[in-house]
């Protein structure tokens, strides 16, 4: 009974596609389950089945990055001007009044607004490689304890932080589709401000 529950599980886990997320989160709960139950109990064909998994959702970081590489494309679509073009608006905004203030200080505020999300892609670029080596790191160590040690649940705690790990990276993924977000409404307020500018001309 027991061979043949380790066999339905391992089954189970091997059909987990490793195209999103979510079947990594899926896959990963999977694999914490089946050596929760057997622990030490688990044949070396079922180390091996699971060994694989994990290696192939440490090859998996373009499901991580893809979002990131998104985002990054949709800011360089975005006109932003450089430092020395930002502080001559900034000089020109206190020489001009009325509708023309008006409109550079949009502008201004369009332009700063640009160079914060700029600095939180940046930001959010490093936290996601910095969590993705941690992740790496600790999928890495439960393989060579599932193939290597004689005890495979030695590589619980290492699947338990890989678990943690994830959802860390999960939540940067939330912020960075909330910065997506935030880059498409900049896209549009940016066209309207230049309709505003050609209105002016």
């Amino acid at each position: 009974h027991e061979r043949k529950a380790i066999k339905k599980s391992k089954n189970k886990s091997l059909k987990i596609e490793i195209r999103t997320v979510k079947n990594i989160e899926e896959a990963l709960a999977e694999i914490h389950r089946i050596v929760e139950h057997h622990r030490n109990n688990l044949p070396a064909e079922e180390r091996n089945a699971i060994a694989k998994i994990l290696h192939k959702i440490s090859g998996s970081e373009g499901i991580f990055t893809k979002e990131l590489n998104n985002l990054k494309k949709i800011f360089r679509r975005i006109e932003k001007v450089d430092e020395k073009q930002f502080s001559e608006m900034r000089d020109r905004l206190d020489k001009v009044s009325g509708k023309e203030k008006n409109i550079l200080g949009n502008e201004l505020k369009l332009e700063e607004e640009k160079i914060r999300t700029e600095n939180s892609i940046l930001d959010i670029e490093q936290k996601l490689e910095n969590g993705l080596n941690y992740f790496n790191n600790f999928l890495h160590t439960a393989i060579k304890q599932m193939q290597e040690s004689t005890y495979p649940y030695d590589a619980m705690p290492y699947l338990l932080k890989a678990r943690v790990s994830l959802k860390d990276i999960s939540v940067l993924l939330q912020k960075i589709k909330a910065l997506e977000d935030r880059l498409l409404n900049l896209a549009k307020d940016e066209k309207k401000e230049l309709k505003k500018e050609k209105k002016k001309a």
